[in-house]
């Protein structure tokens, strides 16, 4: 949200009903202006999305309606939305001063051996991160992922407590009535940041926003991120295959347990990485990070299946699907005992599909 605009965008003189004064970043999910609105005054972040066809239009809104929906001191506000010139935007409260960003490069930047720990400020560090978790555990159990976590995107209060902003689009974790946006490059994100199924372009999960907070952990404390490379798609393949570097190998001062845990939240696997935002939370706290005072509660939540024994009937599903091209439709039943994937499988299917067909996702809702 804070990122400089890596090219020369065209900036429009409006957006819906806000006026346009700037670019305050840009990334492969789209832009954010700085804007006032015409009517009452008020500044606001206006982030568009890019779209490659018109057929998730729907889709996007629909996520970001349910991010409009959220209520919590630490997830930024989401004002107002709309499409203008077949891509939709949404309207964000603006928020200036300090991120994690900025306080790595401060905090790093008077260190220049880089020898210690966070350099010297470990604990600090440390509640940082701890502090993340609420607001993580909250959107999670709301079935929202964030999906660009990274250190631009969490501002800090003058109290240190943080705001998450600019989601990249968020993708619904929850398995009753969760939706994938397929139009979405596969590589939406930042590569320092992302988890492996980012990479890959696979559906997300609660998990994934874990191992990016792992990454931002990781720079905190050795002042890098756990991978760097000569190029986005140099970084993206040691996400994939590479074992990060035990942060104690890099500077002093780091106890065993915080490189366990760094690790393990760095899994590849989802399933190997710590299981909610609250147990990394509770972790820290162990290591030294100031404890929460006040927790509000949230939600739980499971995680979605993944495609195990799955293979024969997702083979089949893409066979209709490589029939459409030749003109013969089908209808396919997916049925099952609850918890066994359907919904997962599904939308496998629909990303696959999304390649050589257009794709409509739907949604049966109870009355009432």
């Amino acid at each position: 949200m804070v990122a400089k605009a890596r090219r020369q965008t065209k900036v429009p003189p409006r957006i819906g009903p806000f006026l346009i004064e700037g670019v305050i970043g840009e990334g492969g999910m789209g832009v954010v202006y700085r804007a006032q609105h015409e009517q009452t005054r008020a500044l606001a972040a206006v982030k568009t999305v890019r779209v490659r066809s018109e057929s998730c239009l729907t889709s996007i809104r629909r996520e970001v309606h349910a991010l409009a929906e959220l209520r919590h001191p630490g997830v930024v506000r989401i004002l107002s939305q709309g499409v203008d010139r077949n891509r939709p935007w949404y309207a964000m409260e603006l928020l200036e001063g300090e991120t994690l960003a900025s306080y790595h490069g401060r905090v790093w930047g008077a260190d220049p051996q880089r020898r210690q720990a966070a350099a010297g400020r470990l604990a600090e560090a440390l509640t940082h991160v701890r502090r993340v978790c609420d607001p993580l555990a909250f959107l999670h159990g709301e079935g929202v992922i964030h999906a660009d976590l990274k250190p631009q995107n969490v501002f800090l209060r003058t109290d240190g407590r943080p705001i998450l902003v600019d989601f990249g689009i968020s993708r619904r974790a929850s398995s009753s009535g969760g939706h994938e946006v397929p139009d979405l490059p596969a590589l939406g994100g930042t590569p320092a940041y992302m988890a492996p199924h980012q990479v890959t372009g696979d559906l997300l999960e609660a998990r994934d926003d874990l191992y990016a907070l792992g990454c931002i952990l990781y720079e905190l404390v050795t002042g890098r991120p756990p991978f760097v490379g000569t190029s986005a798609a140099d970084v993206a393949w040691q996400h994939l295959r590479a074992p990060a570097p035990r942060p104690s190998s890099l500077v002093e001062g780091v106890p065993p347990e915080l490189d366990r845990l760094l690790l393990s939240m760095l899994e590849k696997q989802p399933r190997d990485r710590p299981g909610h935002a609250d147990d990394v939370g509770e972790a820290l706290e162990e290591l030294g990070a100031v404890r929460e005072k006040e927790r509000r509660s949230r939600r739980s939540y499971v995680y979605r299946p993944r495609l195990v024994g799955r293979d024969v009937p997702l083979g089949q599903l893409m066979d209709y699907v490589q029939a459409l091209q030749k003109g013969q439709g089908a209808v396919a039943l997916i049925a099952g005992e609850s918890g066994i994937g359907k919904t997962y499988l599904a939308l496998e299917v629909s990303r696959r599909a999304a390649g050589v067909a257009q794709v409509l996702n739907g949604s049966c809702l109870p009355p009432g």
